[in-house]
């Protein structure tokens, strides 16, 4: 797989979820830590027959996935506390 050189991405700042935040990607979602490493990356296609096709998710699955992984460590720790 070639990874290519994407236009600089945008935050998506009303969903942040301290210390993971979702990037908005071509085609897809990512999830940084609070140095800006990516933790994961989740792609989708805009139309659900393609998706579906393919095998894959759509773009709003793909949000909807990059939001709930960026959510973890908020889980944990409301787990870790009872």
């Amino acid at each position: 797989m070639t990874l290519t050189a994407m236009p600089k991405a945008r935050t998506i700042a009303r969903r942040r979820f301290p210390p993971w935040q979702v990037i908005e990607l071509q085609g897809g979602y990512a999830v940084e830590d609070a140095e800006g490493r990516r933790l994961g990356i989740f792609y989708g296609e805009a139309d659900a027959s393609a998706a579906k096709q393919a095998g894959g998710l759509t773009l709003d699955e793909a949000r909807q996935m990059a939001f709930d992984f960026a959510r973890l460590p908020e889980l944990l720790k409301v787990e870790g506390r009872g």
